[in-house]
């Protein structure tokens, strides 16, 4: 969820990237994402998009409970609440 957020939240963000780690922070957001796509296409099309060798590598290293999903849930609303206001501010104080 978190991972799948940030790339969506991600092109509409530009205010908070900017900067000098911002490139930084935007190239690295495909990439941390990417490995998290074994979660919807296990969900939607009832498989993982990555080699079983892969996804044990996942799984070993991102130990998840069905109450992380509500977690990660939580942590990516509260994240695009604060990424909207900080775009709105700065948008605010670039207008006047």
């Amino acid at each position: 969820m978190g991972g799948l957020g940030g790339r969506g939240l991600g092109p509409r963000a530009p205010g908070p990237a900017r900067g000098p780690g911002g490139r930084w922070a935007a190239a690295g957001t495909p990439g941390a994402c990417l490995i998290d796509m074994d979660k919807p296409g296990r969900h939607f099309f009832g498989r993982s998009p990555f080699p079983a060798a892969v996804d044990r590598f996942h799984d070993w290293i991102q130990t998840e409970h069905t109450v992380g999903v509500l977690v990660e849930a939580a942590a990516a609303a509260g994240l695009a609440a604060a990424v909207v206001a900080e775009v709105r501010r700065v948008r605010v104080a670039h207008s006047t």
